[in-house]
């Protein structure tokens, strides 16, 4: 089952039970067992939607990698991607996806962690990197 696909369940499960799923807004507001039910399955699908935001792969001919400065002539993004080489074989590989000014032309392009072109390479899919894992003196 995919991340996408709990989401799907748990939020059917919610809307086909508003009683039994109420939303209280905080763990303060829980009054009884059905609430913390409650509380807890809103909790699961807001964490479930971050984990989808950063660990599933996008396809390139769904979706680019955005940049931070859509004004800006020059930027890139860094991002793991899908490299399918030309014999078809496919690797995992950090890349930037950058935008530039060749000639007075605005272009975009894949480079290698070195800021190489990918020639030879088609990306197929990429990710954001994951977050940092968090420090045990930053849980509190």
């Amino acid at each position: 089952m995919t991340i996408n696909q709990m989401i799907e369940n748990l939020q059917w499960i919610v809307e086909s039970n508003p009683v039994a799923f109420g939303h209280p807004a905080s763990e303060e507001d829980i009054r009884d067992e059905e609430d913390l039910a409650g509380f807890y399955v809103q909790e699961i699908i807001k964490s479930l939607k971050q984990m989808q935001s950063q660990d599933e792969f996008v396809k390139t001919e769904d979706q680019l990698p955005t940049f931070r400065h859509e004004d800006w002539d020059y930027d890139s993004v860094g991002v793991i991607g899908v490299l399918k080489s030309e014999s078809g074989t496919r690797y995992v590989k950090p890349v930037y996806y950058e935008r530039t000014k060749i000639r007075g032309k605005r272009v975009e392009r894949w480079k290698d962690w070195y800021g190489r072109l990918l020639q030879g390479y088609e990306v197929t899919h990429w990710r954001k990197f994951p977050a940092p894992p968090v420090e045990e003196s930053e849980e509190g």
